[in-house]
């Protein structure tokens, strides 16, 4: 599988580093990059409680991962790539 997702540039405060999400076999690769220093987390499809997003009528969409509990937020990637992961996660976590 491995397909990769970045957010857009265009939105707000993803300029120089957008988040990235990667779908891969047994999980997701969420990556928040940074200057000095990012953040990469693996997440296994059976540890995520839910995936919900804000979608608004013009602009970007906000993606919500919740994590056995603690929800990770990730925004500036378009509907159709945040429904995209949303259905691979509902095939996988069976």
């Amino acid at each position: 599988m491995g397909r990769k997702i970045v957010a857009s540039r265009m939105s707000s405060g993803n300029k120089i580093f957008p988040p990235s999400i990667t779908m891969e076999e047994t999980g997701l690769r969420v990556k928040f990059p940074g200057l000095f220093s990012g953040k990469e987390e693996f997440v296994s499809y059976s540890d995520i409680s839910s995936i919900s997003f804000d979608a608004p009528m013009v602009g970007f969409t906000k993606l919500h991962i919740n994590i056995r509990g603690k929800v990770t937020t990730a925004e500036g990637f378009y509907k159709k790539d945040v429904q995209t992961i949303k259905k691979v996660w509902e095939q996988k976590r069976k």
